[in-house]
């Protein structure tokens, strides 16, 4: 089935007559700046760095990588010094690398 020209123009004038000026469809989540994080509370994103730290922290523990996983255990205890789980780990990862007393400061604590 062919469409005239008359026909076609009359599509393309639907959306770009002579009374339509300045059409929009809205705002976009794009076209906002991405400063959703920045209006959050430091905890949120402090939380959230300590989720991927612990990622990390796996992962070097899954290939090996003890001393880079010790480091990485060291940076989540610098902003959450009571966080047990890291102190737990940081314990049980001493003692694997012979660190006694390092190991029982960690394990120790309450």
């Amino acid at each position: 089935m062919e469409t005239s020209s008359s026909e076609q123009s009359e599509i393309y004038d639907v959306f770009n007559g002579p009374g339509i000026t300045n059409v929009s469809l809205g705002s976009h989540p794009l076209d906002e700046p991405r400063t959703e994080l920045s209006r959050l509370p430091p905890v949120y994103s402090d939380q959230n760095k300590i989720k991927a730290l612990n990622v990390r922290f796996m992962t070097h523990i899954q290939i090996g990588s003890f001393d880079e996983a010790l480091v990485i255990l060291h940076r989540i205890l610098d902003m959450e010094p009571n966080e047990l789980v890291s102190l737990f780990n940081r314990g049980m990862l001493n003692l694997l690398l012979d660190k006694n007393e390092e190991a029982l400061l960690d394990l120790n604590r309450k």
